[in-house]
């Protein structure tokens, strides 16, 4: 059996690829240090986790020394963990140099003795503005202007895996585009439009909705990881791959979904642009194809619908 090692396994993503490929005959290694602001979905997420034998948990920080705490090889390390959040990273600058820099420069140092494979998270926010609605933005594009603090640790740890692959070691960068799904993010749009409606709170419309975002589903994003791990050995060289549907649609639209799917009632207000929102994502998944087949499938409509039914069911509505 294959052992491999999960970094934010309670997390989000790593929640969902954690269960995959445990499902899959992969002997996981989840780590998290349980530091999310949401302990409830945490806990959700663990408690289910924990229910299959080949899932093994491990807490410990990142950015303290976690090396003896974690023993044996791995045929893959996936870092997932990190602190997330455009807007609270202004604030809290040095909680995300912890947890986004200083944390992804241990991991990457452990994962060169243990693994010749490294796949990590990095975000589509390491684009800024420099985003092409029509064809989407390509990886090798050389205008990236990270808008927030947020986006820049995720720069600076691509800029960590280039200095640090080899032919040996070989890393593979994930730009995540606006993922969303089951037991998801509730600090994003899609999760707390809902939330705040159940609430009775006001739901902020930066820029009146007209952003557009590339939204990809979770288990888009999950089959496209295990397809990576399966071709990884076979990839010549260190990659940084655009995780997204191609297909962005404006933010609006959740709100008009919600109102059709479920009877909350929003209250929206209306405000203006936020300078650390970009106005389009959009990924071109060209590269992703033509190495792995990747292949993104679930429209968000269908997406976003099949997430409400978990909504209402999680908050017992």
């Amino acid at each position: 059996m294959r052992n491999i090692l999960i970094t934010g396994a309670c997390g989000f993503i790593g929640f969902h690829l954690s269960l995959k490929l445990c499902q899959s005959g992969y002997k996981v290694h989840g780590v998290d240090n349980f530091s999310c602001n949401n302990k409830k979905l945490l806990k959700s997420r663990l408690k289910i986790l924990k229910k299959n034998k080949f899932f093994k948990f491990h807490k410990t920080d990142l950015s303290e020394n976690f090396e003896n705490k974690i023993k044996g090889q791995f045929y893959a390390i996936i870092h997932l963990a990190a602190k997330p959040g455009v807007r609270e990273s202004q604030k809290k600058s040095k909680i995300y140099f912890k947890n986004n820099i200083t944390a992804f420069y241990n991991v990457i140092d452990f994962a060169k003795k243990r693994t010749s494979t490294f796949i990590y998270a990095s975000s589509s926010s390491v684009y800024g503005n420099n985003q092409k609605k029509k064809v989407g933005s390509k990886e090798d594009e050389t205008k990236i202007k990270p808008l927030s603090f947020y986006a820049l640790t995720k720069e600076i740890n691509e800029r960590f895996a280039n200095l640090f692959s080899d032919k040996r070691f070989k890393c593979f960068g994930l730009r995540f585009f606006s993922v969303y799904g089951d037991f998801g993010r509730s600090d994003m749009a899609y999760y707390k439009f809902p939330l705040n409606a159940l609430n009775g709170n006001k739901i902020l419309l930066n820029n009146f909705g007209n952003d557009f975002r590339d939204f990809t589903h979770i288990s888009d994003i999950v089959s496209g990881i295990q397809k990576l791990i399966k071709k990884a050995k076979k990839i010549k060289k260190s990659e940084i791959f655009n995780f997204g549907s191609n297909k962005p649609i404006k933010v609006k639209s959740i709100i008009t979904l919600l109102k059709d799917k479920t009877k909350l009632k929003p209250k929206i207000v209306n405000t203006g642009k936020n300078k650390l929102d970009p106005l389009v994502t959009n990924a071109n998944i060209e590269r992703a194809k033509k190495i792995f087949g990747y292949k993104p499938i679930v429209k968000f409509e269908k997406g976003y619908s099949q997430f409400l039914n978990w909504f209402l069911n999680y908050h017992n509505i």
